[in-house]
């Protein structure tokens, strides 16, 4: 089976997410994409505003209608900070992996790589993708690093930021989350 994972704290999750994650699946032939909410990211100040319960609910609403993408919660499932290396070491272990897995990541990440939790094995088990959106912050970052993939994307403007910041302002967010997912935050009313 050939897998990428995407992981974030997808707070929530939004169509920039779900865009990416096609683009990579169809440039690389991958049979799932694995959409990973993260528990504690160590490179992020973190603070849940809802329940990890809603946003895997946001998740599977955001990709039910794509058979190739699953979510998996196992980082939530382990507590803790939630290290890539430990999640990639989980998939190996419990699936049929061919070849190597692809990890997406975002462009700001990259500069950072380095400083990873055992960053070097982690860079000799994976393909590590970046979906470029013509940041050129993103495209001099790249430069640096040139065992890392990258993908064109259609420049696509939106983030979880966004998203949360035209909630609380009660501004429309049609467009940028799946319908399903706009749904359930106005049901729950998350996010106000």
């Amino acid at each position: 089976m050939k897998i990428a994972i995407l992981g974030g704290t997808f707070n929530p999750i939004h169509n920039g997410h779900l865009l990416i994650a096609e683009l990579v699946k169809d440039e690389y032939n991958l049979d799932v994409v694995y959409f990973i909410p993260a528990n504690i990211p160590p490179h992020k100040d973190f603070k849940p505003i809802i329940s990890d319960n809603h946003r895997i609910k946001l998740i599977e609403l955001a990709i039910e209608s794509n058979p190739h993408f699953k979510i998996s919660d196992i980082e939530i499932k382990r507590g803790g900070i939630s290290y890539t290396i430990d999640t990639i070491n989980y998939f190996y272990s419990n699936f049929d992996i061919e070849n190597r897995i692809f990890l997406i990541i975002g462009g700001d990440l990259i500069k950072d790589i380095y400083t990873w939790k055992e960053y070097d094995k982690l860079l000799s088990i994976v393909d590590i993708v970046v979906v470029n959106r013509g940041n050129n912050d993103v495209e001099n970052n790249l430069k640096e690093f040139p065992f890392i993939k990258t993908i064109s994307s259609i420049k696509f403007s939106v983030s979880s930021t966004l998203v949360r910041d035209r909630i609380s302002k009660d501004l429309s967010i049609k467009y940028l989350v799946p319908d399903r997912v706009e749904e359930y935050i106005k049901t729950n009313k998350l996010y106000k």
